[in-house]
Order: structure tokens, then C-alpha cells, then sequence
């Protein structure tokens, strides 16, 4: 799909941070003043690294005594498992039952979401960015994310690692939100306020960005490479090396289609278009034929209503977008959360210019009237 594996050393260019001194005292700052993130807990490094594994090769007995001891993991499943979505009417009582139930894949998503939401510590409330939204925001552009490891889009990357790096994406701005609260909403303002993205703005007011930050601080979690390239890299993959400049450049458009559908919400107040995503350049990829688009459109939107659904009908709190979202929100968030008290209501068409708006105003008018 893109460069070939052969040429990853000669073409990966070193990271901003690593090459820019400038940048690396910015980082080595902000860490100073307290940024970082929680110590992994056991069990949860070894969910993630079995999550990243292929499906086929997963011990299905060793997630369920992991699950088991982990009362509030087992919880969380046994309450998905339970919902109405399913309408066992609570009669699913054990791991196993529900792993079964949900499906592994699925299972999994459900953990690492679980597991990264409830380690962060309660981001305080800012104008324009809010916990609850944005950890919504990232569980869409993980489950879109896995959504391109299928089979038939002939990509190297990994569901599991194309999910991992979907849900630590934007890792670094609940970071600078918990540490550096007064600094990122003066960036949050300026992006609003200048018309640019909240990447741009951090790198004009801090010096660097979310980007950089996360993948600066989650090398800490010894998580493989392509994961570290994909974050770092999601708004410019072309920097990224050879071998993971697919990564970076999926996790891209995973993240616009999360945001086109309006789920959840990063603090973005400029959107790049589906247009812009670096992976639809070349026509090289799966991605080019317009007949492919619509289809990813359509069974994506369709896939983040179902798991929306059945996630808001478990009633998970960090999930919730109805009160809590619209009283922690402030700003565009409050008015977002206050149209809708579940997540996928707010999937909508946005006007787009271009082949793609086409496409995806087609997907959405399928998916809705269906």
C-alpha cells in the first residue's frame, strides 16, 4: 500500500523532538511542570499487548482470568453483556459467557477503552473540551480505526495495533488538560478563535503539539513502534518512516470520519476534510475507487451506531452524553451533548466539497433511511 518494508530506514525521517532542540527542551519542560502519564497496571499491559495480537492467536482462557481479576473490567462486560441491545435480560452472569456474547474482537475494544479511561485522572472542565467527549471521540476513531485492518483492504498494519493507536491519538491533549490546564485553554481560544486547528495553535502557543506529547510520553508504556508513529504522526503522515507511515496516515482518516460522524468531540474546531486525508492522495491505495468510499462511509457509520448504541444502552458512565456531558462540556460541547442524549444521534452529513462529500452524503442517506 505504501513504501516498501525494504526501504524504512533509509526514508523515516527523525521526529521534530528529536531533531529540533528547541522542541525537545518545550517537551522536557512540560514534563517538568508535571505532565505524564499513569504507571500501567499489570494486567492492563498485558490486555493491550494481547489485544494487538491477531484474533486467531488469542488465548481466550487467559483474557478471561485477566478479566476476572479485575472486578471493575468484569463490570463493565457483564453490564455491555446485559443491556437491553442484546435482551438477555440479565442473564449473563460470567466472563466467558460474555466475551461469547460480545464477540473476542469486540470484547477487547471494550477493555483497552475501560482500561485507559479509568486510569486518567478527572480532566478538569475547560471551554470547548470536555472528559466525557473526549473519551468518546477516541473509542470512534479506535473502532474505525480497526475497521481498516479487514482483510480486503490488503493493509500491513494490524486491527489491533490500528485500534490501540486510534485510542491513544489524542492522548496527549488530556495530558495538557490535567497538567497544563490554564496553557491548553488558551490554546483551545486561539484555535477557536484564528480559524486553525488545535495543532497548530498548540505549536504556536507551546511549541509543540498533542501529537508530539503523547507519543513522547507513551514511549514510557515500552508500546511497539508503529502505535508511538501512528500518534505521533496522525496529522502529517508523510514525516513518518516507510513502515509506518501507514499506520499514521489511517489513523488520519480514521480520525476525520470520527469527527465527520460527530461522535464524541476532541476540541477541534477546524476539521480537516476527507479531501485532505494524506492516505487518499495516492491512488495507489484501497481507497481510491469511489464505489470503496461510499462502502467504508456506509459501514462505518452503520458500525459506530450499533456499538454506540449498545455501549450507551449499558449505561457506562464515561460513555454518557446526555446531563454530565452537556453540564462538563461548556461551550460547543454543552451544545452538542445537549441535542442528543446518545452518542450516535449525533451522526450527521457536514457540506463538503469535492467526490468524497458526494460520497458521503450518499452514505449517510443509505445508512439512515435503511
Amino acid at each position: 500500500m505504501f513504501e516498501s518494508v525494504e526501504t524504512q530506514e533509509k526514508l523515516r525521517p527523525q521526529g521534530v523532538e528529536e531533531h529540533n532542540p528547541s522542541a525537545r527542551r518545550t517537551l522536557e519542560r512540560i514534563i517538568q511542570r508535571g505532565a505524564a502519564l499513569p504507571a500501567m497496571p499489570a494486567t492492563g499491559a498485558e490486555l493491550m499487548a494481547i489485544g494487538r495480537q491477531p484474533i486467531d492467536r488469542v488465548d481466550i482462557q487467559r483474557v478471561v482470568s485477566l478479566v476476572e481479576c479485575d472486578p471493575g473490567l468484569t463490570a463493565r462486560l457483564l453490564r455491555v453483556a446485559n443491556s437491553p441491545f442484546f435482551g438477555l435480560g440479565g442473564r449473563v452472569t460470567g466472563v466467558r459467557h460474555a466475551l461469547t456474547l460480545l464477540g473476542l474482537d469486540e470484547a477487547l475494544n471494550i477493555f483497552n477503552y475501560h482500561l485507559l479511561s479509568s486510569m486518567m485522572a478527572k480532566i478538569p472542565v475547560l471551554d470547548g473540551f470536555a472528559s466525557e467527549q473526549f473519551w468518546i471521540h477516541s473509542w470512534a476513531c479506535a473502532t474505525t480505526a480497526r475497521f481498516f485492518g479487514r482483510p480486503e483492504f490488503l493493509v500491513r498494519s494490524l486491527p489491533g495495533e490500528l485500534g490501540m493507536a486510534g485510542l491513544l491519538h489524542d492522548v496527549g491533549k488530556s495530558v495538557l488538560a490535567l497538567n497544563l490546564s490554564d496553557d491548553f485553554q488558551r490554546c483551545l481560544h486561539y484555535a477557536r478563535g484564528k480559524g486553525v486547528r488545535l495543532d497548530q495553535a498548540e505549536q504556536e502557543i507551546l511549541g509543540v503539539d498533542h501529537a508530539m506529547l503523547g507519543a513522547y510520553l507513551l514511549e514510557r508504556w515500552n508500546l511497539p513502534q508503529t502505535i508511538l508513529d501512528g500518534v505521533r504522526w496522525h496529522h502529517d503522515p508523510g514525516q513518518a518512516g516507510a513502515t509506518t507511515r501507514e499506520i499514521a496516515s489511517l489513523i488520519q482518516l480514521a480520525d476525520i470520519i470520527a469527527n465527520q460522524c460527530a461522535v464524541g468531540s476532541a476540541g477541534n474546531p477546524v476539521e480537516p476534510s476527507l479531501e485532505e486525508a494524506w492516505g487518499l492522495q495516492s491512488g495507489d491505495t484501497p481507497f481510491a475507487s469511489e464505489r470503496v468510499k461510499e462502502q467504508i462511509c456506509a459501514e462505518i457509520i452503520q458500525s459506530l451506531r450499533k456499538k454506540a448504541d449498545m455501549l450507551s444502552y449499558a449505561d457506562l458512565n464515561d460513555l454518557a452524553v446526555g446531563e454530565t456531558g452537556a453540564a462538563e462540556g461548556g461551550g460547543h460541547n454543552a451544545e452538542r451533548a445537549a441535542r442528543s442524549p446518545r452518542p450516535m444521534a449525533y451522526a450527521r452529513p457536514r457540506p463538503r466539497e469535492g467526490l468524497w462529500a458526494r460520497a458521503w452524503r450518499w452514505a449517510v442517506s443509505l445508512v439512515q433511511g435503511g
